[in-house]
């Protein structure tokens, strides 16, 4: 998970324009805190799929699932105040 977490982040702040030394300083600020978050909200979320969702909707509320934490990713990446 941290390496696809760094990956996300990475990606999206490079594409903003970011320099490399910015893209790792948000790296050490918000790596853990993503990475903490995504144990609390994969877990529950997993959960709540295989117990109430039929098979053949489980990929469609995984995707809905994958498309609230990526909005939750690109939040963090934007967070102001974590460059130099």
């Amino acid at each position: 998970m941290p390496v696809m977490i760094s990956a996300t982040l990475g990606t999206a702040l490079l594409l903003e324009g970011r320099t490399l030394r910015q893209v790792r300083t948000n790296l050490e600020t918000q790596l853990i805190p993503s990475v903490l978050a995504g144990l609390a909200f994969w877990p529950p979320a997993n959960c709540f799929v295989y117990k109430f969702i039929a098979p053949p909707l489980r990929p469609a509320i995984s995707s809905g699932f994958g498309g609230i934490w990526g909005i939750y990713l690109s939040a963090r990446a934007n967070e102001p105040g974590h460059y130099e």
